[in-house]
């Protein structure tokens, strides 16, 4: 029982420490650093066969944009794609499936990334949009707060 308070201890400690490793690489940054600014947009008409091998196999980004006369409707992901048989893709329409921007928690890029991480963690969703007053700015998604980490740890010398 003691080995296993004691590793139980270790673990604990080791987490913490990577959490403030974490916490200090993402401290002072802001939204619009991290987030994906080369937008994937697409839209809510097209049918999901005509894109989703792209988002699931990770050569475009994990969450779109969905736009309407380039107006911002809503977003759709590796989440809502993975709800869908691969057999009805070619009849599904991303606006069957999409998240609508009203239940979307959208971003600014000057708030703090950890605002943002903690409403992309809160969402269960694969992206956040980043607006601002002139409209959509990129994409904040997991891959790109990864992105981020790793080139400020290997530009501070931290090891993840």
């Amino acid at each position: 029982m003691l080995g296993l308070a004691g590793w139980f201890l270790s673990a604990s400690a080791r987490s913490v420490d990577r959490w403030l490793v974490l916490d200090g690489l993402i401290s002072g940054v802001r939204v619009g650093e991290a987030m994906e600014a080369d937008l994937g947009t697409i839209s809510p008409q097209l049918t999901l066969d005509t894109f989703a091998r792209s988002v699931l196999d990770g050569t475009v980004a994990p969450a779109l944009a969905v736009l309407r006369d380039e107006k911002l409707v809503g977003m759709i992901g590796a989440g809502q794609l993975r709800g869908v048989p691969q057999k009805d893709w070619p009849s599904t329409r991303i606006a069957d499936v999409m998240v609508d921007l009203a239940e979307v928690p959208v971003i600014d890029p000057d708030d703090l990334l950890s605002t943002g991480l903690e409403r992309l963690r809160e969402s269960h969703l694969d992206g956040l949009p980043v607006l601002d007053a002139s409209g959509l700015r990129g994409v904040l998604t997991r891959r790109s707060i990864a992105t981020m980490l790793r080139a400020r740890a290997e530009l501070t010398g931290v090891v993840l």
